[in-house]
């Protein structure tokens, strides 16, 4: 029994491949891979402007269109095919006070968006190398859009030394969460309602 042996006689040359030795093999199924493919195309437009010798405000729109298609091979049947479009316009704008030469307000609205990642979208267990869980993969996932607000207070001093107050707050439709399936102990990713960040 190796079990008894220390370490050193475990992976000596003798106790290695067969007859009678232990081997490294990997156990694998055809549903074990998927091929996938992403595309995104963006283009971004901004524009600038001094209000008086105290403003400074920017607005900006990001258009984007993506997609994610993932073809998961299932035993016995068709090929399961899961795909996930979005497309829209992101705006963003930042508003800064300037109340001196080395202290302003600086605050800002955008709009953004999460996708899944391809292994959140495709329907087969896998393992995590970081946190050794099996995780599978939801191909009902929705994009989250995330509303975005921003506040800061910056003092510039000593030249380009600064110090910063800042706050922000994140509202959240579908964010993308991990859960646990207490049958089988697998993890995988859902869409819940809402959520919020501060």
């Amino acid at each position: 029994s190796y079990e008894d042996l220390p370490i050193d006689q475990i992976f000596a040359d003798p106790n290695i491949g067969p007859p009678g030795g232990w081997q490294l093999r990997e156990v694998s199924t055809p549903t074990d891979l998927y091929s996938a493919q992403e595309e995104l195309i963006a283009g971004f437009l901004q524009a600038e402007t001094e209000i008086g010798s105290h403003l400074r405000w920017m607005v900006g729109g990001r258009y984007e269109t993506a997609s994610q298609q993932i073809d998961t091979p299932k035993l016995g049947e068709a090929n399961r095919l899961s795909t996930l479009d979005n497309a829209g316009i992101r705006p963003g704008t930042e508003l800064t006070v300037l109340f001196r030469d080395d202290l302003q307000l600086r605050a800002a609205f955008s709009q953004t968006v999460n996708r899944p990642d391809l292994r959140e979208l495709a329907p087969q267990i896998y393992l995590n190398p970081t946190n050794r869980y099996l995780y599978y993969g939801n191909p009902n996932l929705e994009v989250a859009e995330l509303l975005n607000y921003d506040l800061r207070l910056e003092w510039y001093h000593d030249g380009s030394d600064n110090v910063q107050l800042a706050g922000f707050y994140k509202d959240l439709t579908n964010p993308i969460e991990e859960v646990l399936r207490p049958a089988g102990g697998l993890r995988t990713f859902e869409n819940a309602e809402q959520g919020w960040l501060y």
